[in-house]
């Protein structure tokens, strides 16, 4: 794929391929673990990405795509809104499970 035909929808892909390697335990609200940072037992919640390892992989995409030939920060599908709200979301579910 060239540069030019990437948008932020094949960033969206690639975060789905990234939570195939889970690290972090995130309960959800209605598990009796749910900010319990060290949880006596397991429990069934999904694992996910830590928040900053995405942030930081993010930032650097962004960086490399302009540098390469990519356009503007406007253009650039890895500073796309829908990236940063995904991004801000997995923030806030990480912070909250603490």
């Amino acid at each position: 794929m060239r540069i030019f035909q990437f948008n932020h929808t094949h960033v969206l892909s690639f975060l789905d391929y990234l939570n195939q390697f889970r690290k972090n335990k995130v309960h959800h609200q209605a598990c009796a673990f749910f900010g319990q940072p060290d949880p006596p037992s397991p429990c069934t919640c999904p694992l996910k990405q830590a928040w900053e390892s995405l942030d930081t992989l993010f930032r650097r995409r962004r960086a490399t795509y302009e540098e390469h030939g990519g356009g503007s920060s406007d253009s650039n599908p890895f500073g796309n809104g829908s990236i940063r709200i995904h991004l801000r979301e997995e923030k806030e579910k990480e912070e909250n499970q603490n």
